[in-house]
C-alpha cells in the first residue's frame, strides 16, 4: 500500500485532533516519532474488530468448505507452480 507522505501526515493530524492516537518521540532517535492509539482509539479499534468479525462470519457461514480438502488443494497448487 503505497501512500504518500503528505496524506499520512494529514490522516495522522486527523486522528490526533479526533483524539484516537497520540504522537510518541523516539527514545532512539529523538526526530522520530512512534503513534499510540489512546483509550478512545483502542475502543474504536476493538468496536470495529467485533463489526468486522460479525460481517467475516455472517457474510461467510454460508459456505460449507473441507478445509482439509482445500489445504490439500492448495499444497497440490503449490508443488505445480514450484516447478
Amino acid at each position: 500500500m503505497l501512500i504518500d507522505k503528505s496524506s499520512t501526515t494529514r490522516l495522522i493530524r486527523s486522528m490526533e485532533e479526533e483524539g484516537l492516537v497520540r504522537r510518541v518521540r523516539s527514545e532512539t532517535d529523538r526526530r522520530t516519532y512512534g503513534l499510540s492509539l489512546s483509550e478512545s482509539g483502542k475502543k474504536l479499534y476493538r468496536s470495529a474488530s467485533a463489526a468486522h468479525e460479525r460481517y467475516a462470519q455472517n457474510r461467510f457461514s454460508d459456505l460449507d468448505i473441507d478445509v482439509e480438502a482445500l489445504a490439500n488443494d492448495l499444497e497440490v497448487l503449490a508443488h505445480s507452480l514450484e516447478r
